[in-house]
């Protein structure tokens, strides 16, 4: 067993290339040479577009063929520049931005963001094949230039107006500004002339255009402005939604915004991009500053990108944990007599409709969280800290979900949703040409948690509701492999025993790397990774770990092995909130 073990070692080590970047040689790269970084984040940035812009089955398929870039093709595109005599730094530079070029043409022929991200870029959103891409103005009649903003997922821009007979030559995003130039109507429904940022300009179908308002309550919708019909007898379409109705007035009479002194609020988060401007135009946007944080009454409530039953869910929250908490930045009544609330998440906007929302002072956010952590019980999943997840560190670190795996009393056992960062165990203890024991206690990844990752995840605050518990470190139940003296810790990684105790099968088990842990090197197959265990392996030098099939290894794995995942584990206090 040892013997056969030993070779599954050797053969593991021969698969990774000896040019490969280690873990110490990508954050020194990262941190110290500007032009790897900027590609990098490139990358980062265009596979979160994908990943947005994609179907789920198409992102999955990229997915693998993105794992095995990182895995092998990546190192191997290297070793050629590396044989020609460039740097490390200029070679993985190369080939990553390779990389990028190659996912920004996936991104191209998926999203409806391309044109935009291109543009800023310096790429043309458009190849010669299709400089035909003109719109034809012909139709119509030429209407006064009216402002609005696109109210739907992904609007086809068409090249004619109406669906048969013509075809997409853009799109355009939800809450994009477009300027009306013309109207036609195509079996009794409106269609729009539209230009765009970026000179795209094309026909759209009205019903997915917001109008701006008229200037003040005492000017009528005289005819040169374009009504929108909810006239559903366009013909067949390729885009199911150019069929639907919003069964709201594009048009609206509007109060005179000159003496609102929520005015300037609403001119300034126009300004950061956080809500549209007829948003400010209509003049009854308000910010009580009584109120700091909004908290979702239904037990999923959809967050949406603009105040419009009709816009693009942005995510969901829940009543009963912290997703349902959300910083509080303003309210909006629509002229139909709808209520928004305005809050924000993850640095984004959000809306969400006001039967589903309460709003809380600083004493009324307290009592929430206070019946939230009564409320938690085990396999509940909820938020605390935070720490990099989406290697894109231009928007901060990413909050931290947790599985409740046990609860006693007035404490919580937690367990992290996904791995978190790809560690060693501790570095291979040789001395004299002899392997001496690593325990849990000499570990260099339990001096990691308790120090590095316990002070970056966490905040003073947050650190004092962590429980410092003593923790056992029993033998391998299997091959007698000693455990080491019990520790007092605050993070910690589980034991086989609780591993086992914990989860109810293998899948359960099973766990998915974090974009951030990917990228340092994680190894993953069908979505989940391995990830280490703080139980002795079947060598007094070793770890045991949990396979990605979500299986227990009790034979584990070298203490040095750089493929293998962390997911750490906690007691919190709930005692008052969290």
């Amino acid at each position: 067993m040892k013997r056969l073990f030993a070779m599954m070692i050797f053969f593991v080590s021969l698969s990774v290339p000896s040019f490969a970047l280690s873990d110490t040689e990508y954050l020194s790269m990262k941190k110290n040479n500007t032009d790897y970084a900027r590609a990098e984040s490139e990358l980062t940035r265009l596979w979160n577009e994908l990943k947005s812009s994609l179907s789920v089955q198409a992102f999955d398929d990229l997915k693998r063929e993105q794992l095995a870039w990182i895995k092998t093709e990546r190192d191997e595109q290297a070793e050629s520049f590396l044989v020609k005599g460039y740097s490390r730094a200029e070679a993985y530079t190369f080939v990553t931005e390779k990389r990028a070029d190659y996912l920004r043409g996936k991104l191209k022929n998926s999203s409806p963001l391309f044109a935009r991200a291109a543009y800023a870029y310096g790429d043309a959103y458009y190849d010669e094949d299709e400089a035909d891409n003109e719109a034809d103005s012909s139709y119509g009649v030429d209407v006064k230039v009216t402002h609005g903003n696109v109210i739907n997922d992904t609007l086809n821009v068409r090249n004619k107006p109406g669906v048969k007979g013509s075809r997409v030559i853009y799109h355009l995003d939800n809450g994009e500004d477009v300027y009306v130039h013309k109207i036609h109507k195509v079996n009794g429904a409106d269609w729009y002339y539209v230009n765009a940022a970026f000179e795209r300009e094309g026909w759209v179908s009205g019903n997915y255009i917001q109008l701006d308002p008229p200037a003040s309550a005492s000017e009528e919708v005289t005819s040169n402005l374009p009504s929108v019909s909810t006239d559903t007898n366009i013909a067949s379409t390729d885009n199911p939604s150019e069929n639907s109705n919003l069964n709201e007035p594009s048009v609206v009479v509007s109060k005179d915004i000159g003496s609102d002194p929520n005015f300037d609020i609403a001119d300034k988060l126009v300004g950061e991009g956080k809500i549209p401007m007829y948003v400010r135009d209509k003049g009854s946007f308000i910010r009580n500053q009584n109120f700091k944080y909004v908290h979702v009454t239904g037990s999923t409530v959809n967050l949406r990108s603009q105040p419009n039953a009709k816009a693009n869910i942005l995510g969901k929250a829940r009543t009963e944990d912290k997703t349902g908490i959300l910083p509080y930045l303003g309210e909006w009544t629509h002229p139909n007599g709808d209520r928004w609330i305005l809050a924000e998440r993850s640095r984004k906007s959000v809306w969400i409709f006001g039967k589903y929302a309460k709003l809380l002072d600083e004493a009324g956010y307290k009592d929430v969280l206070r019946v939230q952590a009564r409320q938690i019980k085990r396999g509940d999943v909820i938020t605390f800290g935070v720490y990099e997840q989406d290697d894109d560190y231009s928007n901060g670190k990413e909050p931290i979900e947790w599985i409740v795996l046990d609860k006693k009393g007035n404490e919580v056992l937690l367990i992290s949703k996904y791995c978190l960062d790809r560690k060693i165990y501790n570095p291979m203890p040789l001395i004299i040409g002899f392997f001496m024991s690593t325990t849990w206690e000499e570990s260099e990844l339990r001096e990691w948690l308790n120090s590095d990752f316990l002070n970056t995840a966490f905040d003073a605050t947050q650190q004092r509701k962590i429980s410092r518990k003593r923790i056992k470190n029993l033998d391998n139940t299997k091959y007698g492999t000693k455990g080491g003296k019990d520790t007092d810790d605050k993070v910690f990684l589980l034991s086989i025993n609780e591993a086992v105790r914990y989860f109810s099968s293998n899948k359960a088990r099973q766990a998915s790397p974090t974009l951030y842990a990917l990228y340092k090197g994680a190894d993953v197959s069908n979505g989940a990774c391995n990830w280490w265990l703080r139980s002795p392996g079947y060598f007094k030098y070793g770890a045991a770990t949990v396979h990605d099939d979500g299986s227990v290894s009790y034979s584990g794995a070298e203490p040095d092995v750089g493929f293998i995942t962390v997911r750490p584990a906690l007691w919190l206090d709930i005692s008052q909130s969290y």
